[in-house]
């Protein structure tokens, strides 16, 4: 009996140890929402294109070429370099006269700190763009230096505000999601084609779950005479 008990767990242990790690659906994905039928568009909804556009400035540092991701921790791997970029550049009073840098200013005079970002206003804006509620191992980054004496991030070069602009193609509504296909573009620079899929909130406003890529370049399509 003792045996075959053994021999019933060896096999529970063996089925599950033969899923391998893509199947495993990371926190973030949201993947129950990718079959929902459109409902509607929300292209004229001014509030939510602003919105939308927000979050699509904040995973880059002033390039048309955006990181693709599924889930909430490839986004977080990709991203919080350029999200604290964004920070600073759309806000920088914010982080030029608070706490965090008077507190600089007495634990390392030398190193002249105006500007600083706290842990828990990068973990605010992480939940709120990206979701993602959980605990964060903070670190330097590329570009900004993470001082553990005041808990806070300072630029280490020079921030970046980005100057490209979005062309919208659609946003698509479902029940749960917004779709948004759009291109991103800079004078006679354009990237390819992208789709973002944001999740709503149940108290309003939404959060960016995957992005990627449609197509590799804009299509023109010039009607015949007829049609023109």
């Amino acid at each position: 009996m003792k045996k075959h008990i053994i021999l019933l767990i060896l096999a529970a242990v063996l089925s599950l140890s033969s899923c391998s790690v893509g199947e495993i659906i990371p926190a973030g994905t949201n993947t129950e929402y990718l079959n929902e039928s459109v409902i509607g568009s929300a292209s004229e909804n001014t509030a939510l294109i602003s919105e939308l556009s927000d979050i699509v400035f904040a995973l880059t540092i002033d390039s048309v070429r955006l990181p693709e991701f599924s889930d909430t921790a490839s986004a977080m791997s990709k991203c919080v370099d350029s999200l604290l970029n964004h920070m600073l550049t759309t806000n920088y009073s914010r982080f030029s006269g608070n706490t965090a840098v008077k507190e600089a200013a007495e634990k390392y005079p030398e190193l002249g700190i105006n500007a600083a970002i706290g842990t828990s206003e990068l973990e605010g804006t992480l939940y709120k763009y990206f979701n993602h509620g959980g605990n964060i191992r903070h670190s330097d980054t590329a570009r900004f230096r993470y001082l553990p004496k005041i808990e806070a991030y300072i630029p280490a070069v020079q921030s970046v505000a980005n100057s490209f602009s979005l062309d919208i193609v659609s946003i698509d509504e479902t029940q749960n999601t917004y779709r948004m296909t759009f291109y991103c573009k800079r004078g006679d620079e354009l990237s390819p084609e992208y789709n973002a899929v944001f999740v709503k909130r149940e108290k309003g406003g939404c959060y960016i779950t995957s992005l990627r890529t449609v197509a590799s370049e804009k299509v023109n399509y010039k009607l015949p005479a007829v049609f023109s």
